[in-house]
């Protein structure tokens, strides 16, 4: 990691970020600091503090400022693949939770991520979608990207910069085939002397993953869908869709017309893609991922790309 890089994640240079131990012997020894599952079920976290004595990371079960996320079983250099994720993220100019790499003893790495909803003063009020959407976890994939906006835009007073971000993500997901942007990834926060009931902002981004990857899923997976006229049956998906098979841009300007984003806004983070594609095949290329997953990758974004770019006509 460069000195940048760990400064903005540990507030200095010198931490070890190589951990004295194995993943199993980690877990072994540290089930009760470990913070449930995701992605399935299958990845365990482990929460994490900063010994400033001896500048290592250290498991605990209060006031961790870290959460660390191996790769689980099954799923191959995850946390090198999420790692690139969220640097694809941070290029696209969203906000995006401090992130990084460790590794263990026998060189394994893992991903780690600074949690954002603690500060000196305490913890900052979060709610994720679930809950503003009075769904129970269980159904955390049961709604529409556009029922969620406006519920989104309903908590945030309508803020045009909370939609505009909120779109960018939804593209994000699109681009890199993240499946799993459910209602439980995507959260609001308030600021500290924020004490109104609307919420200023949403979170940084956070678990981030190319799931598709692993996946032999179609080209328009995502975890929702987009619009709500795409599980009505008297509606059902827009001409182009219904053309081409998966998601274009004229889907996602309708998306955001549905949940109050101006055009222009939504046009302008569509073209922000375009003008990163050449910094996310970069990072892509240097990424710590076996050099075999890169083409595979870099391929699927850029099939990603031309569906949510490309001036599409069903002419």
């Amino acid at each position: 990691m460069k000195d940048s890089a760990a400064i903005k994640l540990y507030g200095n240079n010198k931490v070890n970020a190589r951990l004295n131990i194995t993943r199993q012997e980690l877990f072994a020894q540290g089930v009760k600091f470990t913070q449930g599952m995701s992605i399935s079920g299958v990845q365990q976290k482990l929460s994490l503090k900063l010994d400033p004595t001896t500048n290592t990371l250290i498991p605990t079960d209060k006031d961790g400022e870290y959460i660390l996320k191996p790769t689980p079983d099954g799923l191959p250099y995850c946390a090198e693949m999420e790692h690139l994720s969220m640097e694809i993220s941070r290029t696209l100019k969203i906000e995006t939770a401090l992130c990084g790499l460790v590794e263990f003893s026998d060189g394994e790495r893992a991903y780690i991520t600074k949690r954002f909803d603690r500060t000196i003063n305490g913890k900052l009020h979060q709610e994720d979608l679930c809950s503003l959407s009075d769904k129970l976890k269980d159904d955390k994939y049961n709604s529409t990207y556009e029922t969620a906006g406006r519920i989104l835009a309903e908590a945030t007073g309508g803020k045009v910069a909370v939609l505009d971000d909120y779109f960018k993500r939804v593209l994000l997901a699109y681009l890199i085939g993240n499946d799993d942007l459910h209602l439980k990834n995507i959260s609001v926060m308030r600021l500290p002397d924020n004490k109104d009931r609307i919420y200023d902002k949403l979170t940084p981004h956070y678990d981030n993953l190319c799931t598709e990857f692993y996946e032999t899923g179609m080209l328009n997976s995502l975890a929702m869908s987009l619009l709500d006229a795409d599980n009505d049956a008297s509606q059902g998906f827009s001409e182009a869709y219904q053309y081409f098979g998966f998601y274009t841009r004229a889907d996602f300007m309708k998306l955001a017309e549905n949940i109050g984003l101006p055009a222009k806004a939504a046009d302008n983070s569509i073209k922000a893609i375009t003008q990163a594609m050449q910094k996310i095949k970069a990072l892509i290329e240097n990424a710590h991922i076996p050099e075999e997953y890169k083409p595979k990758y870099a391929e699927l974004v850029d099939q990603r790309y031309h569906a949510i770019c490309a001036e599409q006509t069903t002419a």
